[in-house]
C-alpha cells in the first residue's frame, strides 16, 4: 500500500462532535474539531477539545509511515501515543499497542463527508480480549470548498 495524501482530504475542515461514553456519570459530552494540511500539505494536523475536565485537548499528527499511516497522539496531560493507521474506502482502523494497554478504533465516513462516526476500544491483555471504550460522532460545521 502506498500512502495517497488525498485519502487524508475527507477529515480536513471543522466538526462539531460528541461523545457518547458508557459511564451515567460522563454520558453524552460535547465538544469540537479541525483538521488542516500543514507544511505544504506534508500532513495534517487535527485538534479536538472536549468540553469535560475527564478529557484532555488533543492535537495530532498525521503523516505518511512504512506505506500505511501514522497517527501521533499528544494531549494536554502530557500523553503521547502513535498509532498505526490504515485507509480502506470509507474505513479507517487505527491500532496502538503500549505496554499499558492496547487501543483500536475505527472511524466510518458518511458518503458525503458531511458526518463520521469513531468507536474506541481497548485491551489489557495485548489484544486477546477487547471492551468499548467509547464512541464519537464528528459533523462537518460547514460545506467542504
Amino acid at each position: 500500500m502506498s500512502c495517497d495524501r488525498s485519502q487524508l482530504e475527507p477529515l480536513v475542515g471543522e466538526w462539531d462532535l460528541e461523545v457518547l461514553h458508557p459511564a451515567p456519570e460522563i454520558g453524552r459530552l460535547v465538544g469540537a474539531s479541525n483538521a488542516e494540511w500543514v507544511l505544504d500539505g506534508a500532513f495534517v494536523v487535527q485538534r479536538l477539545t472536549i468540553e469535560h475536565p475527564q478529557f484532555p485537548d488533543w492535537l495530532v499528527v498525521i503523516g505518511p509511515a512504512d506505506g500505511d499511516w501514522a497517527y501521533h497522539y499528544y494531549d494536554t496531560r502530557g500523553v503521547s501515543r502513535t498509532f498505526r493507521m490504515r485507509i480502506e474506502d470509507r474505513t479507517w482502523s487505527f491500532l496502538r499497542m503500549g505496554e499499558d494497554f492496547y487501543q483500536r478504533f475505527t472511524l466510518e465516513f458518511a458518503p458525503d463527508d458531511s458526518r463520521f462516526v469513531a468507536r474506541i476500544d481497548m485491551s489489557h491483555d495485548e489484544g486477546r480480549t477487547w471492551s468499548h471504550d467509547f464512541d464519537m460522532r464528528f459533523s462537518r460545521v460547514s460545506p467542504r470548498p
